[in-house]
C-alpha cells in the first residue's frame, strides 16, 4: 500500500526508523508543522466551499428536470437512512487516524470491519423497506430503500482509505477525491434525468457519488489487504 501526498510512492508501511509492520511518515512520525497544518485546513475548507458550488448547479438543474414529488420520495428515503450513517464508522476511522503506532494489521481490519457494518447496516435498511413503504403509505419506497441501502456498502469500502490520507493530512487529494466524486455523482443524476427516470435519477446520483468516492480513495492510496482480520487489533 502506498501513501505519498507528494504522489512520490513512498510504501506506507515504510519507516526506516521504525519497527517493520508500523506505518511510517505520517504526522505522528514528527512532520506535523504549523504550516502543513494550515494548509489542511484550507484545503478542507476550499474542498467544502467548492463542493456546494459544485452540487448548485447539479441542484438546479435536477428541480427543472423533476417532479416536486421525487424530491419528496427521496427525502422520505434519506430522513429515515440517515439515522443508520452514525453507524457505519463506528469509530473505526477515528482509529485510523490517531492511533500513533499503525500497523498494517490494523488497517487491514478496520477495513474489513467497516465493510462488514456496512453490509449489516445495509442488509437492515433493506429489511425495513416494505415496514417505511408501509409507514409512509407509498409503495414505491420499497425499492428506493433497497437501493439506497446499497450505498452504504459502497461507502463502507472508503472509511479506511480516507481516514489514511487525513492521517498524513492530504486534505488536498481528499478535496479531489470528494470534487471528482460529486461532479461524476451529479453529472450521472442529471443524464438519469434527461432519459425521464424520475426519482431513480436522484438515486444514481447518490450510489455513483458513493461509489466514486470509495474508488478514488481506494486508487489514491494504492490500497494493499490481507483477507484475515486481526482479533487482538480488533479489539
Amino acid at each position: 500500500m502506498t501513501l505519498d501526498p507528494h504522489g512520490g510512492g513512498v510504501p506506507i508501511n515504510y519507516d526506516p526508523a521504525g519497527p517493520a509492520g508500523v506505518v511510517g511518515g505520517d504526522r505522528h512520525s514528527g512532520g506535523l508543522t504549523a504550516r502543513s497544518f494550515s494548509r489542511a485546513v484550507a484545503w478542507a475548507a476550499g474542498s467544502q466551499l467548492t463542493q456546494q458550488l459544485i452540487q448548485l448547479p447539479i441542484t438546479i438543474i435536477l428541480s427543472r428536470l423533476l417532479m416536486p414529488r421525487d424530491f419528496g420520495l427521496m427525502a422520505m428515503v434519506l430522513v429515515l437512512s440517515q439515522f443508520f450513517v452514525v453507524f457505519v464508522d463506528a469509530g473505526l476511522g477515528a482509529a485510523v487516524v490517531h492511533v500513533k503506532q499503525l500497523e498494517q494489521r490494523y488497517i487491514s481490519t478496520a477495513f474489513w470491519l467497516n465493510i462488514g457494518g456496512g453490509v449489516a447496516i445495509g442488509g437492515l435498511l433493506a429489511g425495513a423497506s416494505h415496514l417505511i413503504a408501509f409507514l409512509y403509505d407509498e409503495p414505491r419506497l420499497t425499492w428506493l430503500t433497497v437501493a439506497i441501502a446499497g450505498n452504504f456498502v459502497v461507502t463502507s469500502v472508503g472509511v479506511v482509505p480516507i481516514a489514511l490520507l487525513q492521517r498524513r493530512l492530504n486534505m488536498r487529494r481528499i478535496a479531489a477525491i470528494q470534487n471528482g466524486a460529486a461532479v461524476l455523482g451529479g453529472v450521472a443524476g442529471v443524464v438519469g434525468a434527461v432519459l425521464n427516470l424520475g426519482v431513480w435519477s436522484l438515486v444514481i446520483d447518490v450510489l455513483v457519488t458513493g461509489s466514486a468516492q470509495s474508488g478514488l480513495a481506494l486508487l489514491s492510496t494504492n490500497f494493499k489487504l490481507s483477507r484475515q482480520i486481526d482479533r487482538d487489533a480488533a479489539r
